[in-house]
């Protein structure tokens, strides 16, 4: 009693990967952290993972199975459903699995033993509510492969990045955080350099070494630009167009990459295949693919397209869907065309969610087939092409739920329990692996043991097919006007999915310090010509105003956002949620209903409406109040020839009783090096002169 045990295990939701190490009390998960032993992620998690353990103990989560919103027994479910399934696939009916992205191996196997049961009519489509689908499509379009590439930031001299927010709303953006860090320390006497184009600030952009503020429908032509500087100075067909007003800005990166030539990066956050296929091409041009950018052994945590889920949703309403299996989305909620979904999902004969609570999409299904959390589940991952990890239970399920993968091979007429499962498919692993002459017991044990597995594969780095010129033609213009819209992925709330665990919602914001909302960011000189208050000297009512665009309106606060560019607004995604629990029900607005398929939203009606709405934040104070020395800077040159540079040791005083100077001298130490250090120097030999009772002390860093 009293000593914690740990077991390496896996988190992954569709959005965020992290191999972690899961702490344990008396049975009971108490805490996660990152497993450094994984070489994709390092060790490193997000406040996602991080917090993922309350989620565990949400009495929001479904309690047992369900029909028609009531409970009911898993005898029942499996029987009806398993009716309903055998008599569509008799008649070759149309039986969909709509899931988030999939990245598990047994799970795939299990999908394809369930399609092999029920015929032809079976479809899996993969549905992300942070989708990458310009990116993918890009991708096979370029290389073949659909999938994205691996970043490492940690040998990257120079990145660009157009809007992608990659320390916090990118896929396994915690690992690229510890990369990007290590390339940012001035102790290795080496910076790398980080421009970034954007429209809000971000995470990412807040640490830029050069960021340039532009509209969403400016992005693109900046990117074309990028390339065509790119193209001239590395022998390339440059493209028509792509002059920007942010050209100068643009010439010094390009001028930067080309030096860096296979030390670069270059990252765009656009849903625009088009987009995607030229900053691919930017890349190739720079020979960066095979050094920083691994599309070698690429990352799987993105396969959601965006057509393949409109399509899905047309057959819908056309009634020639027969059978709908939900599992880890929530359509109704985050898909842009909630309410074309909603219709075509009252059209479905037989429905089934594997929600772990009743949420938005749950609630308009005939079943609910409830989902074990996380943490009482088997699994496996293929989160890079060779890399592989594992997920094991922590703890007995705490309600009458059964995983995903047993239904579903239960329904296919398997009995196997899906650890067993699991194992009989790394049987596979086993013999291909490097490790084939162990016992398979010893080389799963170890796996399990370890949470990684690596099998040492190293694919060939794809040659670059892409259509530049086509793609660039192609690219889908974003409406340009007075008020432009970027939606955005909040570092602590994500896509929303765990919206009722109040460690999130009570998270600050990294940028804003706001917790408890979404809101509208605006530039601050925006909201001086409009009329909002700025939330001044710790005022915390904020005005509100409604964003109009294709007929959607929403309501919120407005909320000053210095770097925001004029002319735009933001608005984070995740919130606004109406079935998620008590705590996450009713907080902020849905910013989904804005998206058609990309956060890049462009031209909006943005007007000042009644009210206020109280803002919860941690700093309202945002002011030196001319304590300059607070703030300290220095160059790399200058920290290279001194590391004190911005930072020297200061003088305290202390009485000769021993007691201190008092809380002014400290302060006047502290000032030192800003302006009052020669008069306090003078202070120090008048008082030695006139023997003064305070004698200096040690120096001391502050």
């Amino acid at each position: 009693p009293g000593v914690p045990n740990y077991y390496a295990s896996t988190f992954f939701d569709g959005t965020d990967y992290a191999s972690i190490l899961v702490k344990t009390r008396e049975g009971r998960p108490i805490k996660v952290v990152g497993n450094k032993k994984s070489k994709l992620t390092g060790g490193a998690v997000n406040a996602r993972v991080n917090s993922s353990v309350l989620s565990l103990y949400d009495s929001a989560r479904a309690t047992g199975p369900m029909k028609g919103g009531e409970a009911t027994d898993w005898a029942t479910v499996d029987s009806e459903i398993g009716a309903a399934l055998t008599k569509l696939g008799e008649a070759t009916g149309s039986i969909v699995i709509l899931t988030e992205t999939i990245i598990s191996p047994s799970t795939k196997k299990a999908i394809a033993e369930f399609a092999a049961k029920y015929g032809e009519g079976v479809k899996h489509v993969t549905y992300d509510a942070i989708s990458a689908s310009g990116a993918l499509e890009a991708n096979e379009l370029c290389f073949g492969v659909k999938a994205l590439p691996a970043y490492d930031f940690a040998k990257a001299d120079v990145v660009v990045s157009f809007g992608a927010d990659f320390l916090a709303g990118f896929p396994n953006g915690a690992a690229n955080a510890v990369g990007y860090g290590k390339m940012r320390d001035p102790k290795g006497g080496k910076m790398s350099r980080h421009f970034q184009f954007e429209s809000n600030m971000s995470l990412t952009g807040s640490n830029a070494d050069v960021r340039v503020a532009l509209k969403p429908s400016e992005s693109a032509a900046a990117v074309i630009s990028l390339y065509n500087k790119v193209a001239a100075a590395t022998g390339g067909n440059t493209l028509s167009g792509g002059t920007s007003e942010y050209d100068a800005t643009i010439g010094k990166a390009a001028n930067e990459l080309v030096a860096a030539k296979g030390k670069g990066i270059v990252v765009s956050s656009s849903n625009d295949a088009g987009v995607q296929t030229v900053v691919n091409a930017i890349n190739n041009l720079l020979g960066n693919y095979g050094s920083t950018l691994n599309m070698a052994n690429p990352l799987y945590l993105k396969g959601g397209v965006d057509a393949e889920m409109d399509a899905l949703v047309a057959d819908m309403k056309a009634g020639k869907v027969g059978a709908l299996l939900i599992h880890g989305v929530n359509p109704s909620y985050s898909y842009g065309k909630a309410v074309d979904f909603n219709t075509g999902l009252a059209k479905v004969g037989l429905t089934v969610s594997f929600a772990d609570r009743m949420d938005e999409t749950s609630a308009g299904v005939t079943y609910l087939a409830p989902d074990n959390h996380y943490l009482e589940s088997w699994n496996d991952a293929e989160p890079q092409a060779g890399s592989y990890s594992l997920t094991q239970p922590t703890i007995q399920p705490l309600f009458d739920t059964r995983q995903f993968q047993e239904s579903l091979l239960k329904w296919a007429g398997n009995d196997s329990d899906y650890y067993s499962y699991i194992k009989a498919n790394w049987a596979n692993i086993h013999t291909s692996s490097p490790d084939a002459g162990l016992l398979f017991s010893d080389f799963f044990n170890t796996a399990l043991f370890n949470g990684v597995f690596e099998s040492g594969t190293v694919g060939e780095t794809p040659a670059f097919a892409g259509d530049v010129a086509a793609a660039a033609g192609a690219i889908k213009k974003v409406p340009a006007g007075d008020f432009e819209l970027e939606l955005y992925v909040k570092a602590g709330m994500g896509d929303g999915s765990q919206a009722n665990n109040p460690w999130l919602q009570e998270l600050p914001d990294p940028v804003s310090r706001v917790t408890w909302d979404n809101y509208i960011t605006m530039a601050p000189s925006d909201m001086i010509r409009d009329g909002y208050s700025r939330l001044e000297r710790g005022d915390f009512m904020a005005d509100v105003a409604t964003i109009s665009v294709n007929g959607v309106e929403i309501t919120a606060p407005v909320y000053p956002s210095p770097g925001q560019k004029a002319g735009t607004v933001g608005l984070a995604v995740g919130y606004g949620r109406t079935a998620a629990g008590k705590c996450g029900d009713g907080v902020g607005v849905n910013a989904f209903a804005l998206a058609s398929g990309s956060f890049t939203v462009g031209a909006v009606s943005v007007t000042k409406a009644e009210g206020e709405h109280e803002i919860a934040q941690t700093q309202s104070h945002h002011t030196l109040m001319g304590r300059d020395s607070i703030l300290k800077e220095t160059t790399l040159n200058e920290y290279k020839h001194n590391p004190k540079a911005g930072n020297p040791d200061l003088k305290l005083y202390v009485s000769s009783a021993g007691s201190s100077a008092g809380h002014g001298d400290a302060h006047g130490g502290g000032h030192g090096d800003e302006g009052h250090g020669d008069d306090h120097a003078h202070e120090e030999v008048a008082h030695e002169e006139h023997a003064s009772p305070f004698l200096p002390a040690n120096e001391v860093n502050l």
